[in-house]
């Protein structure tokens, strides 16, 4: 019995779809899965050029979403390559027509046998699929809970949620000083998900609890260094606890849309920002502001 996994050379990084990583040397860059998705649609027409049309069709599966989306998602991703929209390496832009990727593309096979060592017994035989599962099971924990990393739209700043004691807190890195600095703790969330603002001045970061009724997300103000809270119930007919009055918290209007298993709440921020809150099986995913 064997499985295989492909990963991808591309110029000097290594890039691995399922695993939603950048590497090279000992530096590894988490990707958000919209950016995932459009590299892969890149690496995938072989040098060709690829219109914005096919990407928003491809990469949001028939989802409205302004051009806005797109163009954030290869600033995005030109700026984890360390890429530039000028003197490109990686995407070129092609006026009026779309994008195309430029740099050399290499496909890696990795091949893991599974071989048989002894003659199985009856036991051995159902206890192979459970040991599997178990370990399958560790390895999807592991990978829920760890630490992650989202590169700032203009490059300039890098935000970590990490494990802190049984808690989580928000990190931030100015990758122009090399200065650190913590903004916030929280308890362990059912997810680790963040967001930049295209702007770069907000952060929005998942804090529901696996046991609360209700999400919560917390989006802190750089330039006013404050953070707000936003709670809406996990379900229809669900309420929200009260909370201490001092904590700035917001009852937003939001619309949701259902798309088989997963569903995505469109929450106005402010006038003029809308922020996707996507979910897979009823838990946070990911956000697109």
């Amino acid at each position: 019995m064997q499985s295989q996994k492909s990963r991808y050379q591309i110029g000097h990084w290594i890039f691995d779809p399922t695993s939603l990583e950048l590497k090279t040397g000992k530096k590894t860059v988490m990707l958000q899965n919209q950016i995932v998705k459009v590299l892969q649609v890149l690496i995938g027409a072989d040098g060709q050029v690829v219109s914005k049309e096919q990407l928003l069709q491809n990469v949001w599966n028939g989802t409205i979403v302004t051009s806005n989306s797109l163009d954030k998602t290869i600033s995005q991703l030109r700026k984890a390559l360390g890429d530039s929209p000028t003197n490109p390496e990686f995407i070129e832009t092609i006026p009026r027509r779309g994008y195309r990727f430029i740099a050399s593309v290499k496909r890696i096979e990795a091949e893991q046998k599974l071989e048989t060592l002894v003659e199985p017994t009856s036991w051995l035989k159902w206890a192979i699929p459970f040991i599997i599962i178990v370990l399958l099971s560790s390895i999807l924990i592991s990978k829920k809970n760890a630490d992650k990393d989202v590169l700032s739209p203009n490059g300039n700043y890098v935000a970590t949620l990490k494990k802190e004691g049984i808690g989580y807190a928000l990190l931030l890195k100015n990758l122009q000083t090399g200065t650190s600095e913590k903004l916030d703790s929280f308890p362990k969330p059912e997810s680790i998900v963040a967001d930049w603002s295209y702007d770069n001045n907000h952060l929005i970061y998942n804090t529901t609890r696996e046991e609360d009724e209700f999400h919560a997300l917390n989006i802190y103000n750089l330039p006013a260094q404050k953070r707000t809270f936003i709670k809406f119930p996990k379900h229809e007919d669900g309420t929200i606890p009260s909370i201490d009055a001092k904590l700035p918290m917001l009852l937003l209007e939001h619309q949701k849309k259902k798309l088989e298993d997963n569903s995505i709440h469109y929450i106005k921020y402010t006038q003029n920002d809308t922020i996707k809150v996507l979910f897979n099986d009823g838990i946070i995913s990911d956000f697109e502001w």
